[in-house]
This record gives structure tokens, sequence and C-alpha cells, in this order.
């Protein structure tokens, strides 16, 4: 059988070009396709860029960690902050409403309710606790308690120590009076006027100071208008030995400060104590003892700061000098805050008559004032000590109708009667 032309000219071409198709796979197959050895060598050197490339990553994540862990442990701790209900609170803020309580909530879970018609201050706080002022009222404090808990509440010549616990305080401002009521934990209260009182859970305690009372030629006649006073010249009065905070210094302590006494650098390096620090401390005996040792009886101050040491004074037993700086204050700041503040404690260390004319004083310039309750209820009783029956009766009725849950509340309506 004989094959088509066609056809024979087709087998013709295929084989033809195929030499040419085999040179040319050849070629890139050689080119573009790598031997066996090639590629082996190739894996090989990846291996060894990605093992070196994954001890520098676990290299830097150690070298990451310890720093981390470093900068964790020789970091110094954050103080405490808090916050005033909804708000950051402020150090040093007043806090209190005289017709709901306000909370107090720190980011160590401890919260701090200061109650209706009261008055309180953050003074200070630090990475274990916080120092709490009480100035007067009552306040319900939750701590909790941590390794190296420190926290302070404060109130007049008092300081409550607390480790972690719950406990309510009462400080009755006008009598100098804290109550103590303990739900959980302890507690440790000291104050230079008593000793050391430790409580636990479910008990109570009272504690009051003796008011000082001011000698008779410091005073000023009862007929007298208290703000035509000029204040007296201030003089240092020696302490007595038994306020003096530091004892004798046995022959060897004398020793070491004599030896130390030698190093000049030592003692200029050595911190100056500041009086307002330790009377912000409730340390007011120390407080008293740092003016007179640094002559600071007699410089001119400002009116909070001279309002100040006159409370030191007059909490450290030194009611002359209380006396006469709280003079000081009505003279040269009249019409201020201090000035006011000052009238009512001068009614604290006054008799009855002229007690009455400071505290009229104080409720005319400030009728609003943070004293303002207790000046009124006060009025209450001096009406009825000095015989003025109807006084009191107008007084105490017009104590409830604006303090009807005041601390005054139970002695004005037993005046008003039934």
């Amino acid at each position: 059988m004989s094959v088509p032309r066609k056809e024979l000219a087709h087998v013709d071409r295929q084989a033809a070009f195929a030499p040419i198709a085999a040179e040319t796979l050849q070629w890139l197959s050689e080119q573009c396709v790598p031997s066996v050895d090639e590629q082996v060598e190739r894996i090989r050197s990846a291996q060894k860029r990605w093992h070196s490339a994954g001890r520098g990553v676990l290299v830097a994540i150690a070298v990451m960690g310890c720093a981390a862990l470093l900068v964790a442990l020789f970091r110094p701790a954050a103080n405490l902050t808090f916050m005033k209900e909804r708000d950051p609170g402020q150090l040093g803020e007043l806090i209190g409403d005289a017709r709901a309580p306000r909370t107090l909530s720190f980011n160590d879970g401890t919260q701090i309710v200061v109650q209706a018609d009261s008055r309180a201050r953050v003074m200070s706080t630090s990475p274990h606790g916080a120092q709490v002022l009480l100035e007067r009222g009552a306040l319900h404090a939750s701590v909790v308690h941590r390794k190296d808990t420190r926290w302070t509440i404060s109130a007049g010549q008092f300081v409550i120590q607390v480790t972690g616990t719950a406990f309510s305080a009462t400080w009755d401002v006008s009598r100098e009076r804290l109550r103590v009521d303990m739900d959980e934990g302890s507690v440790s209260v000291g104050s230079p006027c008593a000793p050391d009182h430790d409580l636990k859970a479910g008990e109570s305690f009272e504690w009051s100071c003796p008011r000082a009372q001011a000698p008779a030629d410091v005073l000023p006649a009862a007929s007298e208008s208290p703000v035509a006073h000029p204040s007296a010249p201030l003089r240092a009065v020696p302490l007595p030995v038994a306020s003096v905070a530091t004892a004798a210094p046995s022959s060897s302590h004398a020793a070491n400060e004599a030896k130390s006494s030698a190093s000049p650098a030592a003692e200029v390096q050595k911190p100056r104590p500041d009086w307002r620090s330790e009377a912000m401390r409730a340390r007011y005996p120390e407080a008293w003892s740092i003016v007179l040792s640094n002559g600071q009886l007699d410089l001119p101050m400002s009116a909070q700061d001279t309002l100040l040491l006159a409370n030191v004074a007059r909490l450290s037993n030194h009611p002359a000098d209380a006396t006469r700086l709280y003079r000081t204050v009505r003279a040269r700041f009249a019409g201020s805050h201090e000035a006011a503040i000052a009238a009512f404690h001068l009614a604290r260390l006054s008799r009855a008559a002229e007690s009455l004319v400071w505290l009229e004083t104080y409720l005319r310039e400030e009728p609003n004032g943070s004293f303002a309750a207790d000046a009124f209820g006060r009025l209450i009783e001096i009406d009825v000590a000095l015989g003025q029956a109807e006084g009191a009766r107008l007084r105490a009725g017009a104590y409830l109708k604006r303090y009807p849950s005041g601390a005054h509340a139970a002695y004005a309506r037993s005046v008003t009667g039934p």
C-alpha cells in the first residue's frame, strides 16, 4: 500500500526538526533547572541562615525578658491614687457634704466614706497607704490589708494606726473627743494626752483631751470687743520637762552626738526638721519644740502658717501663746477666712461670756463655715450656763431648723422642751 505524498512530507518535517527540539530542551534544562547537587546545597545554605537567625531572635527575646524583669524589680512603686465619687481626688482637698456621705475609693481597694456633715482631707499617699485628716464629724474606713500596709487617720491630737481593717471613727471637734468602733481587724490609737490603746474587732472606745484654759492675765475683759484687741508681742515660753519628747542623753549617746557634731559636712547634709510636717502628723509637742529651738515664734508668717502655729500651741498645751497667735491672725489678716477660724478657736480658750462673743463673731463672719454647726451648738450650751433660758430656747429652735441631725440636736431638743 502506498503512502500519500502529503503524509510523507509531514514525516519529513518532523524528522528534520527533532534534533533541533532535543538540543533546545537540553539547553533549557541546563539553564533553568538546577542539578540535584545544586538543589541540596541551596537547601543547606537556607537552613544555616534560618538557624543563625533563630538563635539571634532567641537571644534578643531573652535579653528583653531580663530587662523587663529588672525594671519590674527595681522600679519604685507608685503612690496610691484615689477617686472622690467619680472624680480624681486631690491631696489636701476638702472632702465633705452637709447633706450626704462622700466616698473615697483608692486603687488598692480601700474605701473611706466621709459621713454627712463631716470634713476630711487626704494629706498624703504612699505605695503602702495614705494619711487622712478627719477635721470633724465621722468616717468609716475599710482598709485592704497588704504587705507593709501603712495607713493613718488623724483627728486632733489622736492618730489611728491602721494595717488592714474596717472601723468607724467619730471626732467631736468642739469637745476634742474621739470615738472608734471596730468592725474587723485591729487598730492602735495614740495621743500625747492619753496612753496608746489597741482595739480589736467588736470593741469600741472613747478618748478625750482636757481643754486647755488660758490664764486670766492673758484674757481680755468680758466687756471688751474681741476684734478691738491688737496682737500682743509674742514671746518664747520654755517647754516644761514633761512635754519635751526627747529624754536626757546618756553618756554614750552624748559621746556619739559630740562625735557627730565634729563633722560639719554631716551636719550640713542632715535635713532640718520642719514644724509644719510634724503638725500635719498630729505631733504637736514636737512641732512646738522645733519652733522654739529654731527661733521661729517671732518670724513673720502667712495667715495660714500663723493659724497653724496657733493650733500647734493650743494642742501642745500652750494656751497663752495660742491666744496671742490667734489674736495676731485677727489683727494682721482681718476679714480673712483664717481670721474667722481664729475667732472660733479663741472661743475655746475663753471664759463663757467672752466665748459667746467670739462664737457670735465667727458666725457673723462665716455663717456657713465649717465650724458653724459646732459654734451654734456651743452657743446654746453657753446660754444655759449663763442662765439665759429664753435665749437658749430660741437658739436651740433655730439650731434644730438648720441642723435637725446635727451633733447638738439631742441637746437642743432637751432645751426646747416638749
